[in-house]
């Protein structure tokens, strides 16, 4: 059965991350808890993490904002702004980041996640895959269609809504968990736009129109008009 929501339930979550472990599951947990962008978060035009980056003693993250910037109008490269933002984290993550640099002793100015954006996308999907092969009533697999090097194929992936689990799923789960946990409608734009930087009001609105208290809300004020 196909499934609608676009955004991964607990369960889902808690299965991908038992699918993976070390560098992997530390990587999902990342996104998964922060919400952030794949590019905020491993090496990217210098918007990835750094060790130096991490105050594990303030529990909180700086992360370079990727769509804070510019782009360049004769290369079309992409500029970042210095500016940082703090990223408050869990006990969970925290624990998680101080034992894995307690065990790699990392150079200061060295990335978290030393590799590209590109790779940050497989190890997702990958994660998905295992995750799927070991709760198969959780997640439906099916083949994707792709374009690649002027050439048209299929790959299998794990399906979600419209499309597949990929590295941005994370940042939609944690949207709409956010929406299905804070009171207010002004709340989660509060969150949305100072937290998670969306550019466009639109997006926030989505996930306020999609979260469970909203339709609480709605339901409730249908039967008010209605009720005799």
């Amino acid at each position: 059965m196909k499934d609608e929501r676009g955004y991964l339930s607990d369960d889902q979550c808690n299965a991908m991350l038992k699918a993976c472990e070390g560098r992997d599951k530390l990587l999902l947990l990342m996104l998964l808890k922060t919400g952030r962008r794949i590019s905020e978060v491993v090496r990217n035009n210098d918007t990835g993490i750094r060790y130096m980056d991490i105050d594990l003693e303030e529990g909180q993250i700086y992360f370079r904002i990727l769509k804070h910037g510019k782009r360049n109008k004769k290369t079309k490269e992409y500029i970042p702004d210095k500016d940082r933002i703090a990223v408050q984290i869990d006990d969970e993550l925290r624990d998680k980041l101080k034992y894995y640099i307690g065990l790699y002793c990392p150079h200061p100015e060295g990335y978290l996640f030393d590799f590209s954006r590109q790779r940050g996308f497989q190890i997702v999907q990958e994660i998905a895959l295992r995750a799927a092969k070991e709760h198969p009533n959780l997640f439906t697999v099916g083949l994707t269609k792709t374009h690649k090097d002027g050439r048209f194929g299929n790959v299998v992936r794990v399906q979600l809504g419209d499309g597949f689990i990929k590295a941005h799923t994370t940042r939609h789960t944690f949207a709409m968990h956010a929406a299905n946990a804070l009171d207010s409608p002004a709340a989660l734009v509060d969150l949305s736009q100072n937290f998670l930087h969306h550019g466009n009001l639109g997006t926030t609105m989505h996930y306020l129109r999609h979260g469970k208290k909203e339709k609480s809300r709605q339901k409730e004020l249908i039967n008010k008009i209605w009720k005799k």
